[in-house]
């Protein structure tokens, strides 16, 4: 039982030492988590030839649970964006149970390592984006099945309206933002210069759209893009419950509409760009 409570004072140390990184980086977080568990059973095992593989086992299992799975019970949404990252911890206390296993071979032991690393860095590489996108966007890719985009309607600060009537046979990039959005606001420089490539083109439309706050004035959202020079249309969304049915829960979401006015993309700015260019040709 000691010893038990020993290594479970180990496996909590380090959760703990953890913890301030993941408010940096959780990708450093989870390699940093993945290497002090390994660490951890080697010094014990290998260097202090300790024969306490399973209560070690044991112990960072608890410890892992307590810290790193429970606290997501009291705010399970909030803690979505970190989930994969804690689960490289789980892959350090196993990588390093088999590191120290006597019986297992030398080439497995080289094949599960290699294993362990091509998936926490192909997450690295490209999975971090897509569980992000997804979080953010309720899609990997952003790429959907097509929809009808009905419902649309938007107004101009001059009182003209915009609906999908209008903007059948073009290919549409809708960028919906709030006036308190300071992402929106860095991205903006990125439609601007979109805007100005494709504002001759006929067969596409750019508008940034405002998804309207009870405090703001009436042109309050004219005013801000004005302020900053950008020349993009604007137009401020009518019905907010277009929001609700397209599931755009994030700002700035990006919405892609094709020439038959079906939404086929929803997401972020950069891919958007790129598969209005795709569909406009």
């Amino acid at each position: 039982m000691k010893k038990l409570l020993f290594y479970l004072s180990i496996g909590i140390l380090i959760e703990l030492c953890i913890a301030p990184l993941r408010t940096i980086n959780f990708n450093l977080a989870g390699a940093a988590a993945f290497l002090f568990y390994i660490l951890a059973f080697l010094y014990f095992v290998i260097l202090r030839k300790t024969n306490s593989r399973n209560e070690i086992l044991t112990a960072f299992l608890i410890s892992f649970f307590l810290l790193s799975i429970v606290p997501r019970f009291f705010n399970f949404n909030g803690s979505l964006v970190s989930l994969p990252y804690s689960f490289f911890n789980l892959l350090g206390i196993i990588l390093g149970y088999i590191l120290t296993n006597k019986n297992t071979s030398k080439i497995s032991k080289a094949v599960f390592s290699v294993c362990f690393v091509f998936l926490i860095s192909t997450f690295y590489i490209k999975g971090s984006s897509l569980w992000i996108h997804y979080l953010s966007y309720n899609t990997f890719t952003g790429y959907i099945k097509p929809y009808k985009s009905d419902g649309l309607k938007m107004q101009t600060v001059e009182g003209a309206f915009i609906s999908n009537d209008l903007l059948k046979g073009k290919v549409v990039l809708l960028d919906f933002w709030t006036t308190s959005c300071g992402a929106c606001f860095e991205r903006f420089p990125i439609l601007e210069a979109f805007y100005q490539q494709a504002k001759n083109d006929s067969n596409i439309a750019v508008i940034a759209v405002n998804a309207p706050l009870e405090r703001d004035s009436l042109s309050q959202f004219q005013d801000m893009i004005t302020k900053y020079n950008y020349t993009f249309s604007t137009a401020k969304l009518v019905d907010t419950s277009f929001l609700r049915k397209n599931q755009i829960n994030f700002y700035p979401t990006v919405l892609v509409i094709n020439k038959e006015g079906d939404i086929i993309y929803r997401g972020e700015l950069n891919n958007a760009i790129k598969k209005v260019q795709e569909l406009s040709f």
